[in-house]
């Protein structure tokens, strides 16, 4: 499209060169010829200036003539000078366009040149991905051969493992889970993995209505936290690696493990006040409190685990020799 727009400008530049050249050339002649008849006028003046001259009449109407058509020929030079003023505007005018749109095209076709080099590297990268495509989508079909060869040798007692390992990978959660066959085992995991703030809001918050191993249905007190089942779910399945059902019921529970220990504590405060003995001692220190309760069995036991081992052939020395 540039070079077609570009020809008739061209084409007008070069017809206006010639113009130009022609009335040069016209302009030239007339320029001798106006050159001759000044040069005549000249003489002609010079014989009517002469008293002598019996001429003077006829010399100043040849004068006269001369001077008529000196001026026009010059009236003519300058209008062939103005019009060849305009041609060469115009010829000035079309060559600043035709650099104009030379400096375009030259534009253009570096950047149809840069196009082209590009695409032909993205084609060269094109055919290289096909190649890749190709020769991964080969070894995918060897793999899949090389892996239907190995099925197809593979022994039967093989097989049979991998199906006596895939069954004890679908039993592991329930094995996993038969650890766990009471409600107190839970506590007791909670309580291992020292997680107290879940241990006290379970101890607290839940009240057992229904376990078995991985499912878990309980009543939640007034003030339970919110999130205690998600939580409790998370955690368990965290440390026992199989998912567990935790769910909230509207009634049924028990008393909390807190409330069963407190009732346990409350009787035995009130039977220990009941006995004259201690009532003899809160007679006697009104401002007594009970600080902890003990039987006779917890003592015996924390007695003997404080109680020094004994030592072999430990030397008397009151036995006789």
């Amino acid at each position: 499209a540039l070079i077609h727009e570009l020809k008739p400008q061209v084409n007008k530049a070069k017809l206006a060169l010639t113009q130009v050249e022609q009335e040069t050339r016209v302009q030239s002649s007339l320029k001798v010829e106006l050159e001759r008849q000044l040069k005549g006028a000249e003489q002609a003046l010079s014989m009517l200036v002469k008293p002598e001259s019996t001429q003077s009449g006829e010399n100043l109407a040849l004068l006269e003539a001369n001077l008529g058509e000196l001026l026009s020929q010059e009236q003519k030079l300058q209008a062939g000078q103005r019009e060849q003023q305009n041609h060469l505007r115009d010829l000035k005018e079309a060559l600043n366009l035709a650099l104009e749109r030379r400096q375009t095209f030259s534009s253009a076709l570096k950047q149809y040149e840069a196009n082209q080099l590009r695409l032909a590297t993205l084609k060269q990268k094109l055919a290289a991905v096909q190649a890749d495509k190709e020769l991964i989508r080969t070894a995918l079909n060897e793999a899949e051969q090389a892996l239907h060869k190995a099925e197809e040798n593979l022994p039967k007692d093989l097989k049979e493992h991998q199906e006596s390992y895939a069954t004890a990978l679908a039993q592991a959660p329930e094995m996993a889970l038969a650890r766990y066959a009471t409600f107190a085992a839970v506590v007791e995991l909670i309580r291992a993995n020292r997680d107290v703030k879940l241990l006290i809001e379970v101890e607290s918050h839940l009240r057992l209505v229904h376990y078995a191993p991985g499912r878990i249905e309980f009543e939640p007190t007034a003030d339970a936290p919110r999130d205690l089942a998600a939580t409790l779910a998370q955690r368990l399945q965290s440390w026992t690696g199989a998912r567990w059902g935790v769910s909230v019921v509207g009634a049924g529970g028990g008393r909390t493990i807190a409330e069963e220990r407190d009732a346990e504590r409350l009787a035995a405060e009130a039977e220990m006040k009941a006995n004259p003995v201690v009532q003899a001692v809160f007679a006697a220190f009104p401002g007594a409190q009970i600080k902890d309760i003990r039987t006779q069995s917890e003592t015996r036991t924390e007695a003997a685990s404080a109680a020094l081992p004994e030592v072999e052939d430990e030397w008397d020395p009151f036995e006789e020799n």
